[in-house]
């Protein structure tokens, strides 16, 4: 079964570059391997190279050239996009739920389920939802989750939760002092425990930004 995106999401949003007076400043070095400290032209150029040899439709490349020309990426498209994804699973019996909206953080999500045909296995079923996943929406949706709007949301949910995160590091054994610690800091630090772990030195008991209801 299949539902909204936005656990996936939320961990590549790229934080720089934020824009408003309110608005937390969020930026870090750039890494080629990490694309949280990519420039939103940099995530859009990736995603199209990527979606190219995934063979996406026709479509969902427009869309994202569309992005790269607009630096943003509209609700409409996204849902568009997802419904496109929906009838491809379709058309091989998958059942589907209707896109329902569904806001956080300011911004609009699609929320919606799909469960593998009577009788498909996961070996058989994954690697067809998959193709449909990425021919259709996979690369429109990480795309809409690293625009300028979508790491602005994310700095300030940071902000909003930042005793909280901060705590939460600590609890799960990271051993640095984080009192002190800038936004850059925070964020690099909750990468480190969400993605690395144990290999930073942090327990994954649970991961703090999901726990804090930083749920995208």
């Amino acid at each position: 079964m299949r539902g909204t995106w936005v656990t996936a999401v939320a961990f590549a949003l790229t934080l720089g570059g934020c824009s408003g007076a309110s608005a937390p400043t969020v930026s870090a070095a750039y890494d080629r391997n990490d694309p949280s400290t990519w420039t939103f032209e940099d995530v859009v150029d990736q995603a199209i190279a990527d979606a190219e040899t995934a063979h996406a439709t026709r479509s969902q490349l427009d869309e994202l050239e569309a992005a790269k020309a607009s630096g943003s990426i509209t609700p409409a498209q996204v849902r568009s996009a997802n419904q496109a994804y929906i009838e491809c699973v379709q058309e091989f019996g998958a059942t589907t739920t209707p896109i329902e909206d569904r806001t956080s953080m300011g911004m609009w999500w699609p929320s919606f389920s799909i469960s593998a045909p009577p009788g498909e296995d996961e070996a058989t079923w994954g690697p067809l939802d998959q193709d449909c996943d990425q021919k259709n929406v996979a690369y429109v949706m990480y795309v809409y989750g690293n625009q300028p709007a979508a790491r602005e949301a994310l700095g300030d949910a940071l902000v909003a939760h930042e005793d909280e995160l901060k705590q939460c590091l600590i609890d799960m054994g990271g051993g640095a002092e984080t009192s002190d610690f800038t936004i850059n800091e925070l964020w690099a630090a909750l990468k480190d425990q969400s993605f690395g772990g144990e290999a930073y030195g942090y327990s994954r008991e649970k991961d703090c930004v999901i726990d804090a209801g930083i749920n995208w």
